[in-house]
């Protein structure tokens, strides 16, 4: 009954917010910054953060990461939401600024509401940079610099040790293609590796990509061939040598059965080029949302829209680095309806405002407050570190 009049008081003060909200997830869609240059996008959130009492606030962590936390100062669960900086070079089509303004109104709110007074454990709020997995360039520097500590916010954070008290990881994000007021959940995502395969060659380009081609059309044939995995190549390069990258998404994560695929395509290649390198990047494992907090979210998604906005699916194309917390904490991230368009693509966009930006509040603090007072035992089921 404790949790369900605090609901009830917090869900009507989202409500009462409900402008103000909008107006946040519309002022950080303004602002879109790539990976880890999101300087202007992380001193609003700081800035923001550092208006609500009783919250510690640490900004600058990898470079333009926020950190912040509510305490209450007894034990009990510790809860990190988390959110993802950055947008992509020509808009925030990824739905990150919606992440960011969730996680600030539910801080917000929960501050100013009291019911830390009451609750026991921790609720820490974590905006992540460099979600999006681009700019390698920038980013090699960086970690040459030592600025950062691996490749993407979330793998830092996890290296830095922000997450390693951590019971439960919370994060929401926009569907693709979901006009309708419903949420996808239960789902699993793919994760992904690349490889840089950079062939020198002398006389004709042409020639020398159409070598190329054929050899890794065989590869490409033989890594899809059991439906595992799916492998996307982007090429560039200059006069003498030509660089192609091979993204390779699959629903496992076998680095024994990684290691076999490179040496089977080096084997391949030696067959026309003499001088060539092949560069393995690690890319992000695959995401599978936890079961009891799916469960926990379905039951919130049911109270708030009824039963039928709940939908299950089991995979979904598409990779983050979110998959890598998941291995070591129990996680989710339900999939929010109110848009139009596919992600990442020009047409995206929202078309229900409540529901893309006041609706994930309300899911999100409905599932702080039933992990918070214990409705929902978490303690001790960290997965393999």
């Amino acid at each position: 009954m404790v949790t369900t009049n605090w609901k009830e008081h917090l869900w009507l003060e989202v409500e009462n917010r409900g402008h103000e909200i909008i107006r946040l997830a519309e002022q950080f869609q303004n602002t879109p910054e790539t990976g880890f240059s999101e300087f202007q996008t992380s001193r609003m959130l700081a800035d923001y953060f550092k208006h609500i009492p009783n919250l510690d606030v640490k900004w600058g962590i990898a470079v333009t990461g926020v950190a912040a936390s509510l305490y209450t100062g007894r034990p009990g669960p510790r809860i990190a939401v988390t959110a993802d900086l950055d947008g992509l070079e020509n808009g925030h089509l990824c739905g990150h600024h919606m992440q960011i303004s969730t996680m600030a109104a539910t801080a917000m709110i929960l501050a100013n509401c009291g019911i830390m007074h009451w609750a026991g454990g921790e609720v820490r709020f974590l905006a992540c940079p460099a979600e999006e997995y681009e700019e390698s360039e920038y980013r090699k520097k960086l970690l040459l610099e030592r600025r950062i500590m691996d490749w993407s916010g979330k793998l830092d954070f996890l290296q830095r040790g922000l997450f390693d008290d951590i019971d439960a990881v919370i994060s929401v994000h926009l569907a693709d293609d979901l006009p309708e007021r419903r949420v996808i959940v239960g789902f699993q995502t793919e994760g992904f590796w690349l490889l840089r395969l950079i062939c020198e060659y002398q006389g004709s380009r042409f020639r020398a990509w159409c070598q190329i081609h054929q050899h890794l059309q065989e590869w490409i044939r033989l890594v899809q061939a059991d439906g595992q995995r799916r492998v996307v190549l982007s090429e560039k390069g200059g006069d003498g040598a030509i660089e192609i990258v091979l993204y390779i998404f699959e629903t496992s994560y076998d680095e024994v059965i990684q290691e076999r695929l490179i040496q089977q395509l080096r084997n391949s290649i030696r067959q026309v080029f003499f001088r060539f390198h092949i560069e393995k990047e690690n890319g992000y494992a695959p995401f599978s949302q936890d079961s009891v907090l799916t469960d926990l979210a379905s039951q919130q998604i049911t109270r708030l829209l009824g039963k039928d906005a709940v939908m299950i699916r089991p995979v979904i194309q598409g990779a983050t680095d979110l998959g890598n917390v998941a291995r070591r904490i129990p996680t989710i991230q339900p999939l929010i309806g109110g848009t139009r368009g596919h992600t990442h693509s020009q047409s995206f966009h929202v078309v229900d405002k409540w529901m893309a930006y006041i609706f994930p509040v309300k899911l999100m603090i409905g599932m702080i407050i039933d992990i918070l007072f214990g409705k929902y035992l978490l303690t001790n089921r960290k997965t393999v570190k």
